[in-house]
């Protein structure tokens, strides 16, 4: 019986040693990428809101980042939206004042999910912009329409 105790003690052992050292917090970037955050805002980011038949471009810009070791950006958030006629669009600014278009989704099948996606930096980035537009193509009187996007964080991968 003692041995059966010992037995059951040592395999308890080591299958918790072998069950803590599997689990990893790092479950998004692939062997080898390393992904820094380098910019986050929680709760919500910005929302273009309207209770008719017009439309509402909202921007939130991002202008403090240190990108000099990066060369690739990774971007993530949350959307919501109850509209079509929306979309939320991701993009970069250089040096030069060109609007480089890295991301795009449209509508509200499109919207309403957690958005995650990766792209080359430009060399010469000055800011990141988040722009929320929305212009229902159906509204009655009053109806309250939105697109917002919520939790966002910019990593840089090296």
């Amino acid at each position: 019986m003692l041995k059966l105790v010992k037995y059951i003690f040592v395999l308890f052992a080591v299958l918790s040693v072998f069950v803590l050292s599997s689990c990893s917090t790092d479950v998004t970037s692939p062997i080898g990428q390393k992904d820094v955050i380098i910019f986050e805002k929680s709760g919500l980011v910005d929302s273009a809101v309207v209770n008719g038949c017009y439309p509402n471009t909202r921007r939130f810009f991002v202008d403090t980042l240190e990108l000099s070791g990066y060369s690739k950006l990774r971007v993530e958030f949350d959307g919501a939206a109850n509209s079509d006629g929306s979309f939320i669009k991701v993009y970069s600014n250089t040096e030069s004042s060109t609007n480089i278009e890295n991301y795009s989704v449209e509508d509200v099948i499109n919207i309403n999910t957690h958005h995650d996606f990766t792209f080359n930096k430009p060399a010469d980035i000055v800011w990141m912009e988040l722009r929320i537009y929305i212009n229902p193509p159906v509204c009655g009187e009053g109806e309250f329409k939105f697109t917002s996007a919520r939790d966002l964080k910019i990593y840089g991968i090296k």
